[in-house]
């Protein structure tokens, strides 16, 4: 899901932050830069008649986020999100509504879907220890998010002798949303040897993301049919250094 090109530059991203650890750690915020990575599914689930009977609603997801913590208390992150496109194929009966479409009573369509979203993000992060010795903590964050919501409709048949070829819509939306999320991660010390990062570590994740605000349409040339998601969730697992 991360190219070749996303992937050198995250390397790169990586490099830097660690780098400039020591002049960080004599700085009056004790700021430390970390990199994490993630991987889960998302949940996202559209309304009965306006998707929700085509589109899939489990999607595997990739992202990626760079930050600094304070204090060991507090911070701030910048990330990406993409889920995978993923394909689910529907048949919709006589007097059903799809995409917002009502289907006569003698007819039926196949639909043959595609779906996903990306988009970037900023997070405020709050980390609450549960004992300093096992440095296992809670994770808290709220954010902000920049995504872009995309679907590929392909009706590839009607029953009532109403298309004679597939039928193509593209639904695309770009739309700023908050999100909050929620989890607990382990983080474990680093052999001393080790010139950049000093820790390492596991977590779990569960995130809301208000994309209920999504509702996209085809071209102008096709106005009939629109497609309304629902709020999502992630669950995600991942990795996190520090230094």
């Amino acid at each position: 899901m991360i190219n070749l090109k996303q992937g050198c530059l995250l390397a790169l991203t990586l490099t830097a932050l660690l780098s400039v650890n020591t002049a960080f750690s004599f700085a009056p915020l004790n700021a430390k830069p970390f990199l994490s990575a993630d991987i889960g599914y998302r949940d996202l689930d559209f309304q009965d008649d306006q998707g929700g009977n085509v589109f899939k609603s489990s999607l595997p997801q990739t992202s990626v986020q760079v930050g600094l913590r304070f204090w060991d208390f507090f911070g701030f992150q910048f990330g990406y999100e993409r889920t995978r496109r993923d394909g689910k194929t529907a048949r919709i009966g006589p007097n059903e509504i799809v995409l917002g479409r009502h289907i006569p009573a003698n007819g039926s369509e196949h639909h043959s879907t595609e779906s996903g979203l990306q988009g970037q993000y900023f997070d405020l992060l709050a980390f609450v220890p549960t004992h300093p010795m096992t440095h296992l903590e809670f994770v808290f964050g709220l954010g902000i998010m920049r995504s872009k919501l995309l679907h590929n409709d392909l009706v590839v048949g009607r029953n009532d002798d109403t298309l004679l070829a597939p039928e193509s819509r593209t639904f695309r939306q770009k739309k700023t949303h908050t999100r909050v999320f929620g989890g607990i991660q382990k983080l474990f010390d680093v052999q001393q040897q080790n010139r950049f990062i000093k820790q390492a570590g596991l977590r779990a994740l569960v995130t809301w993301e208000n994309t209920s605000q999504h509702k996209a349409q085809p071209p102008l040339e096709i106005q009939d049919s629109f497609a309304t998601a629902k709020n999502s969730y992630v669950f995600s697992l991942g990795v996190i250094v520090s230094a």
